[in-house]
């Protein structure tokens, strides 16, 4: 290999963003541990990810500590805003979360999964129609995802717009891949 690729400095970065996402949801606890220990425990990203580990094994008095303390170090880091609103959101504290996703979608205002967890948060407080926009920005970006389709049908049912809010239901259990579900739509 030529030496001025093997010299180059290692900007991994992202691929560390993404793999503290990956291993917070979705790795083994015991492995996902090691992983965060190995790589820099105490980095924002990491943080975050032990955090959304936590959160996952129930853990939540540990997992808002470690959320704090990612967000302590990188306060305008918008994965890490995201990541910790929607910890929030799920802890039930609504206010804190819609906070921490405005700051969010400042810094990552194209970001989908931040916009459905907005959505959402504005659906749990009230506002349908705000949600039923954002969810709709949504599903132009991610047109098959069934689990946006579930949530904006529920949020046109709620506001009373059941006819319309079976089509999307409809595609969420089709998209799901939900035949039970599908046949009685």
């Amino acid at each position: 290999m030529p030496k001025a690729l093997l010299n180059r400095p290692e900007k991994d970065g992202e691929l560390r963003r993404v793999q503290a996402l990956l291993w917070g949801r979705h790795g083994d606890p015991m492995q996902a541990e090691s992983f965060f220990a190995k790589h820099g425990p105490e980095t924002p990203v990491m943080l975050m990810g032990r955090g959304i580990l936590a959160s996952r094994q129930g853990r939540n008095r540990d997992a808002a500590g470690f959320f704090a303390a990612a967000l302590a170090k990188a306060p305008r880091d918008g994965l890490v805003l995201r990541e910790y609103a929607i910890f929030e959101y799920t802890a039930g504290d609504l206010g804190r979360a819609r906070t921490l996703m405005a700051d969010a979608l400042k810094l990552r205002p194209r970001d989908c999964y931040g916009q459905f967890f907005q959505a959402r948060i504005s659906d749990d407080t009230g506002d349908r129609a705000g949600a039923q926009r954002l969810y709709r920005e949504v599903l132009k970006a991610v047109p098959r995802d069934s689990e946006v389709h579930m949530h904006y049908g529920r949020s046109l049912g709620a506001s009373g717009r059941m006819c319309e809010g079976f089509v999307p239901l409809a595609y969420s259990a089709l998209y799901a891949q939900d035949r039970r579900r599908a046949a009685t739509m």
